[in-house]
C-alpha cells in the first residue's frame, strides 16, 4: 500500500485522533500528568497571582485566593486531581465532541494557511531557519484565542 504524504492532517482526522486518544488513554495520561507536574501546581498558582488579579478584578476573591492556596498542599491537590479529574476529563471531552470538532475545523484551516506561509520561506541557511522559527512563533501566537 503506498504512503500518503500530507503536511497537515485534515480537520476531521485531527479531531477524531484527539478524541480517540482521550478515550483510549486520557485517564492514564491525566493521572500520570498530575503525578508528574513540571512544577508545583500550588506554587505555580501563587506565582500566577498577578495575571489572576488582572483577569478577575474582584478584591474579595483576590484577598482570599492566596490565603486559601497556602492552606493547601501539593499532596492535597494531587489527591483531589486523581479522585475527580481523570473521569471528568474523558467524560467532558466525549460530551463536547461536536464543539471540539467545530473548533478544530476552524483551527485546522488557520494552521494550514500558517504552515503554507512558513513552507514558502527560504530554508537554506541558519538565518533562514531562524527567520522561519520566529515567523512560526509569531503566527502561532496570532492564532491563539482566534478559534
Amino acid at each position: 500500500m503506498p504512503i500518503t504524504i500530507r503536511r497537515l492532517i485534515s480537520a476531521e482526522d485531527w479531531a477524531a485522533k484527539q478524541i480517540r486518544g482521550v478515550q483510549a488513554v486520557g485517564k492514564v495520561n491525566y493521572e500520570q500528568g498530575v503525578q508528574n507536574p513540571r512544577k508545583s501546581p500550588i506554587q505555580a498558582s501563587i506565582d500566577a497571582q498577578g495575571r489572576y488579579e488582572e483577569q478577575m478584578r474582584k478584591p474579595e476573591v483576590l484577598a482570599r485566593r492566596v490565603t486559601n492556596l497556602r492552606k493547601s498542599s501539593d499532596d492535597e491537590w494531587l489527591d483531589g486531581s486523581i479522585k475527580l479529574g481523570a473521569n471528568r476529563l474523558v467524560e467532558g471531552v466525549t460530551a463536547r465532541e461536536a464543539k471540539i470538532r467545530t473548533r478544530i475545523q476552524s483551527l485546522q484551516a488557520k494552521v494550514a494557511a500558517h504552515v503554507q506561509t512558513i513552507d514558502r520561506m527560504p530554508n537554506a541557511t541558519d538565518a533562514d531557519r531562524q527567520n522561519r522559527m520566529v515567523e512560526n512563533l509569531k503566527g502561532m501566537r496570532a492564532l491563539k484565542g482566534n478559534v
